[in-house]
């Protein structure tokens, strides 16, 4: 057993080296509103092992009694919740870090998150210490080269569920090794869904405005530019304050985008942009078609990321197919990484939706314009493992 924890602690710190170390209110039952959310590992395999990692997460809201889970996809519902500020939710699973969303207002049904940004949670805590260290590895020790066909085998440990208890787990681990459940970003914004009041034109009423396509072009691109990407704001023909706002918004943070694309890609779209309120964060598809909602979500860098939708990225089965226990395994897109570290073991990781690093998706992932460049590299090779 201490031959295996050296084993293991020997392992983690040469690839360390170099890296900085249902609910209900007991006074009000059956009213009040619905939270959502889902929530989503960073290593989630596309095969069938897929839902029993994204199910079984618990929810809980402190000062509430009962609890929810996730299901095969990630999503939870909590019911019954009284408007009110200082609400704080806790996520755990055996194995995960729990994490706690602290002050949130709910004023109507609301979603803690979507599928294009959920709610990410690490792994690797496996005594419920509320952090990821040594005595962890030492719990980890004791599962370590074991098989599901072992009397032993813990499939806590097993992370990527994959039936085996290895490096790859380590790997999982070792991610966010020293983390404490303090070091979460408190980046989770609780967004009220907004019901469309939109009426349905009738004979008795002035019928609803008509919506006009009006193009909007990118920046001129300078020489050496390749790629052709364009877009059309679909604008109100008689737009509120609140429209014209997003508008402007919509059109710098596309502009950038765009530019960065045109320079270090040769990827060729044509997109069709949106301002849709009822859209918690943004979200695209590949028919070319990006929705932004919370005016917070209105930046380039988030822009980018929805550009990469509309070019395969998390929604095609040729994407989605490559995606190998939580890897893409596209030649293209590894070579493509590969060149920009220097280092000739990196693989890209990622899940039916996305992939990092350089995926773009938080802001926070953005420390300098390099950023941005290889995040259009990346995309541009993929899209051609992709078959574009």
């Amino acid at each position: 057993m201490f031959k295996k924890v050296i084993t293991v602690f020997a392992v983690i710190m040469t690839m360390m080296t170099g890296i900085i170390c249902t609910v209900s209110n007991a006074e009000e039952v059956n009213t009040g509103f619905t939270v959502t959310g889902i929530v989503k590992p960073e290593f989630v395999n596309s095969g069938s092992t897929a839902s029993s990692q994204l199910s079984g997460f618990i929810v809980t809201v402190e000062g509430l009694q009962g609890t929810c889970q996730t299901d095969s996809t990630g999503h939870f519902e909590l019911n019954n919740i009284q408007r009110g500020a200082g609400y704080t939710f806790k996520i755990s699973k055996p194995g995960f870090l729990t994490r706690t969303i602290s002050d949130k207002a709910i004023s109507g049904d609301t979603a803690l998150s979507t599928g294009g940004l959920p709610i990410d949670i690490w792994a690797g805590d496996f005594n419920g210490d509320l952090s990821i260290n040594m005595a962890d590895i030492i719990e980890f020790a004791k599962g370590f080269n074991l098989i599901s066909s072992s009397e032993k085998y813990n499939l806590v440990l097993d992370m990527n569920q994959d039936g085996a208890i290895n490096m790859s787990d380590i790997m999982i681990v070792i991610k966010h090794f020293s983390k404490t459940a303090n070091d979460y970003l408190q980046n989770i914004t609780a967004t009220t869904i907004v019901k469309s009041t939109v009426p349905m034109p009738t004979p008795t009423k002035k019928p609803t405005p008509t919506v006009t396509p009006i193009p909007t072009k990118a920046p001129t691109p300078t020489v050496g530019m390749t790629g052709k990407v364009t877009y059309t704001l679909i604008k109100a023909s008689s737009p509120t304050a609140d429209q014209l706002a997003a508008y402007e918004a919509i059109t710098a943070a596309m502009d950038k985008a765009v530019f960065y694309y045109n320079q270090y890609t040769s990827i060729v779209l044509n997109l069709r942009v949106q301002y849709e309120p009822s859209v918690a964060t943004a979200d695209a598809n590949i028919n070319g078609n990006i929705r932004f909602g919370k005016k917070e979500y209105m930046n380039h860098i988030t822009a980018m990321h929805e550009i990469a939708h509309t070019a395969g990225v998390g929604t095609t089965n040729q994407y989605r197919s490559l995606i190998v226990n939580g890897v893409f395994t596209g030649t293209n897109a590894t070579n493509q990484l590969r060149a920009i570290t220097g280092n000739s073991q990196d693989v890209l990781k990622g899940d039916s939706q996305h992939f990092w690093p350089y995926g773009l998706n938080y802001t926070s992932e953005v420390k300098s314009n390099d950023d941005l460049i290889n995040h259009c590299k990346i995309v541009n090779a993929m899209r051609k493992d992709l078959g574009f």
